[in-house]
């Protein structure tokens, strides 16, 4: 997990941007308190260690499930409904980056993940991923350029970009490092978001 330090950001696009889509506007100020966020995505066979101890067959509401969960004095959390098909899309599994859960599956992960750890895990509002995939910039991503022009490269995002948002990232971890908050981390470990346009 990285600390992000809070801030104000520009929110949402305008119709010029490229790839626009109408609920995207109007641009708005959006201030965030600090927050941590995970570097990478989960992986596959986390994921199917939360599935395997949570398996459901679906027969219960998820809102019934997911209030369940919530209940403090909960000694286990049940899971979503098993994936449809090929759940990662012939990407691959094991350490690759599990896809293609529903938002309630990956909430109920992070329920899951909070009673085995005790610690406090949650998604992050769009605001907050909005702010730390932008990488501190004002562009409508956190590369400059028209987006178009990327869009046919594999994942979307060239290493030109990516060197960009590890800047942000780097640039945050100095400031960490002043503010001493960085207790644990290894001065040579790298610290990025990994594909979080991608």
């Amino acid at each position: 997990m990285v600390a992000i330090p809070g801030g104000t950001f520009k929110m949402g696009s305008t119709d010029k941007e490229p790839f626009h889509k109408a609920d995207e506007a109007p641009v708005r100020n959006v201030t965030v308190s600090p927050f941590f966020m995970a570097e990478v995505e989960v992986t596959w066979d986390q994921y199917w260690a939360f599935h395997g101890q949570t398996m459901s067959e679906g027969r219960t509401p998820p809102e019934t499930v997911y209030a369940n969960n919530s209940n403090p004095d909960v000694d286990a959390i049940s899971g979503p409904t098993p994936p449809f098909g090929f759940p990662d899309q012939g990407w691959g599994a094991g350490d690759r980056p599990a896809i293609t859960m529903t938002h309630y599956a990956a909430e109920t992960f992070c329920q899951w993940l909070s009673k085995q750890t005790g610690k406090k895990y949650r998604l992050p509002t769009e605001a907050e991923w909005e702010y730390a995939a932008r990488g501190g910039t004002e562009t409508p991503y956190f590369f400059t350029g028209n987006p178009k022009d990327f869009s046919d490269q594999g994942s979307g995002v060239s290493s030109s970009m990516q060197n960009r948002q590890h800047q942000f990232i780097r640039d945050l971890r100095e400031e960490q490092q002043k503010q001493n908050s960085r207790a644990g981390r290894s001065e040579s470990e790298p610290v990025r978001f990994e594909e979080y346009v991608g």
